[in-house]
């Protein structure tokens, strides 16, 4: 999250998408701990699982704001006001995900 908010506010869409990838790795890095906390009997299998599959879902929903952020990348302002994509992992579950405006609308001041 606190990868997000400060590439909200760096300025443009290229700086936004650099800290969008760092908050990936940072879920990545979550995922890491969940393996650990599960190994080291912190949680039950069944909290790993369903932490798990939040985390996927996450992934599933910064790769498709990475790929909307990607096609508009030489604008200062993304010009729609709401935006919903569906992602899918597994052709059976679909997520959508909602882009609120205020993510969509970068830094007018920057213009």
């Amino acid at each position: 999250m606190s990868n997000i908010a400060e590439g909200f506010h760096a300025g443009s869409n290229t700086e936004f998408l650099r800290f969008l990838k760092y908050a990936r790795r940072s879920l990545a890095e979550v995922q890491s701990q969940l393996y650990t906390a599960l190994d080291l009997a912190y949680i039950s299998q069944a909290n790993f699982n369903h932490l798990f599959s939040q985390t996927e879902t996450t992934f599933r929903q910064l790769n498709a704001f990475i790929a909307y952020l990607r096609s508009h990348t030489s604008e200062k302002s993304i010009k729609e006001s709401s935006a919903t994509y569906k992602t899918t992992s597994d052709n059976t579950k679909m997520t959508t995900v909602n882009i609120p405006n205020e993510f969509l609308q970068l830094n007018k001041r920057n213009q």
